[in-house]
């Protein structure tokens, strides 16, 4: 297990949208960010926030913020409530919380991110793999 945290949009430490304000305010006070971080991963505009999607292709970038959490199992009930997870029907949930691989400072090492679960279009993909409503 891990106490880190791979976030790539409304909870970026830098993100000024008005959505996910209070979780983000919560989140900063809950951890401490180690500093920006990439996986492999296709990022899509759902409209007010992004979903990253899981990729073995090293060619697809998504490019996030890579934070630790200080007590994880406080911060993660809320937090996956945020991103509208239920345990008790994973199916009927848009994301999911998995460990995967992210590189920070050239480094690899594992954090939690949340996966998109939803379908998407070829019009939605962020090509650049940034969510763009940071500051």
């Amino acid at each position: 297990m891990t106490n880190r945290l791979f976030v790539y949009g409304t909870l970026m430490s830098k993100a000024i949208d008005d959505l996910g304000a209070e979780p983000r305010s919560q989140l900063l006070r809950e951890s401490v960010s180690l500093g920006a971080a990439s996986m492999a991963g296709r990022l899509y505009d759902l409209g007010d926030y992004p979903g990253m999607v899981d990729t073995s292709d090293p060619a697809q970038i998504v490019h996030g913020e890579i934070i630790e959490l200080h007590a994880p199992d406080v911060t993660f009930p809320w937090l996956d409530h945020y991103e509208g997870i239920d345990h008790e029907h994973p199916h009927l949930s848009d994301y999911e919380r998995k460990i995967l691989g992210v590189s920070i400072n050239g480094r690899s090492t594992s954090a939690w991110v949340y996966i998109y679960r939803g379908i998407t279009t070829p019009e939605q993909l962020v090509a650049s793999g940034r969510w763009l409503k940071t500051k």
